[in-house]
């Protein structure tokens, strides 16, 4: 017999929120609502959409830039000094707490998505009106937003891959079945654990994966594909320290997938066109629109620039100053200059905003560029260097074609990928991580006020390169145990 859940129905999405703590007031029976295939896509369509609010969250998706330095604050009006935005100021001080975590919802929401990818895994073979590639799409789409949100939760929680020898610290809860209220919870994985989980997981949906996406409605981009889950998976291979896999699969996806780098003459153009991705967009989560098709939000909230209205987060001096004025990624800030209380005087300050979040973006998931990097530093880890100098090289001339051939070898090589990937990808959410794996330290303070925190670097390693686990989720599993150095 089935065990019995409940989902809210609401406006946009369907979602299980809080079910822990109590039962949702206008419920419908998980027996009723996952029974049918159109049942099923609508739960789809609200774990899409779930899934892209919590990584639209401003605390998430700015995390790793800010706390990596590449991007800091502008004033909320004219005339008003810099501060630190209220719902980052812990995280970017280095200075979070258990009872009170800034992305103490992120980590609640994320495993509500992923307790709703588990409650389709646990219905679709009950489906009588679905084929069985419509079930199997349904297995594989699921089963890639199951490893996905895991590997968001790893990244923050958990130390990277090569923190110890063999990756035995902690890691995170790996969710395979449906939560249930007082059931015991299960304990952390290790690192080697959970990355075998994620890996897993993306493997066995690409041994299911159709050519039809579960909605039947939308870009394909905008969906878990074979190509996007392929991308997901080298990425997840990098990540976990597995060179030759992540080599070998990001030279054959750059071989044969259909999606074109972008070029230099169109690079900044197609960053600046509005409501659409770029070309090179391997996944890009959609906004949900009303029914004039109106978004609720977007980035453009968080990094958007307009004479009267703006986000709070710009480029840093020093993400700013690594742009060589023949780079074409030069051209993508907005540079305004906006008068600002400093030591209680009123002075211009010159702030830039990306253009990458302008216009009502989507929110970018990963994209081509991406893929040649990891193709760099993969080889380059292996030691084939020349194979890295190419696919560094493609990324730097494709930005700057007056450059010179990558010549680099050895760390110097290593630490030009850690750079590229530093200018190509600022804004979209890598550079802590990267410095993590890259085992460097965070400096935040090379052009002075700048950075604005009482503690603006840290030195590698440090327990502050995780998060630590937040209070209540400690209180509701007592098998969870916290991170060093909370």
């Amino acid at each position: 017999m089935k065990k019995c859940y409940y989902i809210l129905v609401l406006i946009f999405a369907i979602g299980c929120e809080d079910f822990l703590d109590k039962e949702p007031v206008d419920a419908v029976s998980f027996n009723e609502q996952l029974g049918s295939y159109a049942g099923m896509q609508e739960v789809m369509n609200g774990t899409y959409i779930q899934l892209e609010a919590v990584i639209r969250e401003r605390e998430f998706y700015t995390y790793a830039d800010l706390l990596g330095g590449n991007i800091t604050f502008a004033p909320v009006e004219e005339e008003r000094p810099v501060n630190v935005e209220n719902n980052v100021e812990n995280i970017y001080t280095f200075n979070d707490r258990e009872e009170d975590s800034d992305l103490a919802s992120v980590y609640q929401s994320f495993y509500e998505v992923i307790n709703s990818a588990n409650l389709m895994l646990d219905y679709v073979d009950n489906l009588t009106d679905a084929s069985t590639a419509q079930k199997d799409q349904i297995k594989a789409e699921t089963l890639a937003i199951r490893a996905f949100t895991h590997e968001q939760l790893l990244r923050l929680y958990g130390q990277h891959y090569l923190f110890t020898a063999d990756a035995s610290h902690l890691g995170i809860v790996y969710n395979t079945e449906p939560q249930e209220p007082g059931v015991d919870f299960s304990a952390r994985k290790t690192v080697a654990e959970s990355y075998a989980l994620i890996i897993a997981d993306y493997q066995q949906a690409l041994d299911l994966i159709t050519s039809e996406s579960v909605l039947p409605l939308g870009p394909n981009y905008s969906y878990f594909s074979q190509e996007s889950i392929t991308a997901l998976l080298i990425r997840a291979y990098l990540n976990a320290a597995n060179w030759q896999r992540a080599a070998d699969l990001a030279e054959e996806f750059i071989a044969e997938t259909s999606i074109p780098l972008m070029i230099t003459a169109n690079y900044v153009a197609e960053w600046e066109q509005p409501n659409a991705p770029v070309s090179e967009v391997i996944l890009e989560l959609s906004l949900p629109t009303d029914n004039g098709g109106d978004v609720s939000g977007s980035l453009e909230g968080t990094f958007g620039y307009t004479p009267v209205e703006w986000g709070r987060f710009v480029a840093s001096q020093d993400l700013r100053s690594l742009y060589d004025p023949l780079d074409v990624r030069s051209d993508l800030f907005i540079a305004e200059d906006i008068i600002t209380t400093i030591n209680q005087e009123n002075i211009p300050v010159t702030y830039y905003w990306t253009k990458k979040f302008q216009d009502n973006p989507g929110t970018i998931i990963m994209r081509l560029s991406e893929v040649y990097l990891i193709a760099a530093e993969a080889q380059a880890r292996l030691g084939n260097d020349n194979v890295a100098q190419n696919y560094l090289y493609t990324i730097v001339q494709r930005a700057n074609p007056s450059v010179t051939p990558v010549t680099a070898t050895g760390q110097d090589l290593l630490d030009a990928i850690l750079l590229e990937r530093r200018k190509e990808l600022a804004f979209e959410g890598h550079y802590f991580y990267d410095l993590a794996r890259f085992e460097k330290d965070v400096i935040r303070d090379t052009f002075g006020g700048d950075c604005i925190a009482q503690q603006c670097n840290l030195l590698y390693p440090n327990t502050r390169f995780v998060l630590p686990i937040p209070e209540r989720n400690l209180n509701l599993n007592e098998n969870l145990v916290q991170n060093d150095g909370y």
